[in-house]
């Protein structure tokens, strides 16, 4: 009989690992890194499967970030924590009623816009219909246009998203190269928008009293940048509140990423459907792995890098920054792929 290629052997190898652990997780690097992915991918009838992770700071309660997902729309809050002395009480609420906004708004939005304009449309619409809860928030909103594969980005204050990619081999290349490599790599990034370090922009909507107390104008939907991004079957869209990217490297995340198998990959190396990663469990990996370093007292993290070059003292520019942490993750399928639920999973710690 033939020799098997080495492709057939590494796909054998995960097909063993499949039926032996749960389906839908996330593999050792080691075997998924050196799965070779032919370029295949399909451009028409692509939708997003997302699932979200949410832990509070302490551990336990609500905490003050709030998220939505309902493709192809999906959103993230972050409480302002620094109100509730003021107020007496937190933004969580403020939050809740900011997504929700968002997440009607998308049942009507206008056609003949693009799909950041529509990005943009849904947070000024959300942000329209907070009326009685006084409270801050950041936002960050996107929306999927599977017609045009591009994925609209609003965003306002230092949440963000981040768009990963797995690279593809296309017929011809020579996987021996040493440019060659099947690891992870960013395709887009959202900048934070701060109006000086760790004061992020933010919507809010405070008691008169209050609001004549602001040394400033405050922030407006208008104010968000926005961002249209071309998106290709595979791709994994992460969205997420500022406790994950004050947490944790670029290059730690996409390590957590190249665990993971896309809905793609496991189209074209032949899998059942339920081999690929659920989004949920990758947004848990992310989301959990963030809140663990978040207490380390001694980790190098981004926040305290930043921090140091913003002039802290060096004594505050070390360790975690505790926070609420909200990762979203979805991964841009064909219509074949189904989740096993309709709905989006949600992944709560206990």
């Amino acid at each position: 009989a033939r020799a098997k290629s080495s492709l057939q052997l590494r796909t054998t190898q995960l097909c063993d690992m499949v039926s032996t652990e749960a389906a839908g997780t996330l593999y050792g690097s080691d075997v998924v890194l050196l799965l070779e992915l032919p370029d295949l991918k399909r451009c028409s009838d692509l939708n997003l499967v997302a699932g979200a992770f949410n832990k509070p700071k302490d551990g336990t309660g609500e905490g003050e970030d709030s998220y939505y997902v309902a493709e192809p729309t999906l959103g993230v809050a972050d409480g302002v924590g620094g109100l509730q002395s003021v107020l007496g009480h937190t933004s969580k609420g403020f939050a809740d009623s900011l997504m929700a906004g968002c997440r009607n708004s998308a049942q009507a939005l206008p056609e003949r816009i693009g799909p950041a304009e529509k990005a943009e449309h849904l947070l000024k619409e959300g942000y329209g219909q907070v009326k009685a809860v006084h409270g801050a928030a950041t936002a960050v909103v996107t929306y999927f246009d599977s017609r045009t594969r591009t994925l609209g980005v609003a965003n306002l204050g230092d949440s963000g998203v981040m768009v990963v990619r797995r690279p593809t081999k296309r017929q011809g290349q020579d996987s021996n190269s040493s440019m060659y490599s099947t690891r992870s790599y960013i395709v887009f990034k959202s900048p934070a928008q701060q109006h000086d370090f760790n004061y992020p922009y933010q919507l809010c909507n405070l008691p008169k009293g209050l609001s004549k107390k602001l040394l400033r104008s405050p922030d407006s939907p208008s104010d968000c940048m926005t961002f249209d991004v071309e998106v290709e079957e595979g791709d994994l869209i992460l969205v997420y509140s500022d406790g994950v990217d004050d947490n944790l490297h670029d290059q730690e995340i996409l390590e957590i990423c190249d665990r993971a198998l896309s809905p793609y990959a496991a189209h074209v190396l032949g899998l059942s459907a339920e081999a690929a990663t659920q989004p949920d469990m990758v947004a848990k990996a992310i989301g959990s792995a963030a809140y663990v370093r978040s207490g380390n007292e001694k980790a190098r993290t981004p926040f305290a890098e930043e921090a140091r070059k913003a002039g802290w003292p060096l004594a505050w520019c070390v360790g975690g920054k505790e926070d609420d942490i909200t990762c979203l993750a979805a991964w841009v399928a064909h219509g074949t792929f189904k989740q096993d639920d309709k709905d989006a999973k949600t992944q709560k710690a206990s």
